[in-house]
């Protein structure tokens, strides 16, 4: 199910997977009563020709969704996913399109005008972009802990540039978790970091919209002498 083009063309009532209809238009998550199947309402989404999706499209348009806040665009989709069509052979799936748009926006952020400091601005856009990722792996079912990880690398690259550098990072819990609270105000240099990352805590047990995988809430805090 691709691109809509036509708005009048927008699917409004059909199972995304068996093409069953629904005799009333859903408004909210449903189950295909022939088949079976969860469906999901997504009225706003870009870059689905449907209202209603399977959840695999419908979370790549959630994330794709977070992605244009940071300046992808529908030409990005449809470029990333001519790409990988001509390579594969194959029309991918939702999933590998939204991920090359994340990826490729990390490589090629938006232009930035009038800024100070072209490199700080950079690295948070990484830092944003990766946050998403984190987030659209656990609500696809995958440890997030690898892109977390992420996060917290940019957040030291953006507290060693520019301006007075910091003596050193101290965790900040927010009471995350029992696990966690063990580092709270612990310091650490950035030489120290990235030598050994610390966040985020591997023991974390920390649980958010009821996933399987844990979501460590700690950051870092810059402190000077």
């Amino acid at each position: 199910m691709g691109l809509f083009e036509k708005k009048d063309d927008r699917n409004r009532n059909k199972c995304p997977y068996c093409g069953a209809i629904f005799e009333k238009l859903p408004k909210r998550k449903t189950k295909c009563e022939k088949c079976g199947e969860e469906c999901f309402i997504r009225t706003t989404q870009t870059i689905f020709n449907s209202d209603i999706l399977t959840q695999e499209d419908a979370l790549a348009a959630d994330f794709f969704k977070e992605l244009q806040y940071l300046g992808a665009t529908v030409n990005d989709y449809l470029k990333i996913e001519a790409e990988l069509s001509k390579k594969w052979g194959t029309k991918p799936k939702s999933y590998d399109i939204v991920w090359g748009v994340s990826n490729r926006l990390v490589g090629h952020p938006p232009e930035i005008e009038n800024d100070y400091d072209k490199r700080s601005s950079i690295l948070h856009h990484a830092k944003m972009i990766a946050f998403a990722q984190a987030l659209y792996q656990l609500r696809r079912g995958h440890d997030p802990y690898s892109y977390l990880k992420s996060v917290h690398n940019y957040e030291i690259q953006l507290g060693t540039i520019g301006g007075i550098l910091p003596t050193y990072f101290e965790v900040e819990t927010q009471d995350c978790c029992e696990e966690c609270s063990k580092y709270q105000g612990k310091k650490y240099t950035a030489d120290e970091l990235k030598n050994n990352p610390i966040l985020p805590i591997k023991d974390c047990t920390s649980r958010i919209e009821q996933k399987d995988y844990a979501w460590c809430m700690c950051w870092y805090g810059i402190r000077h002498s």
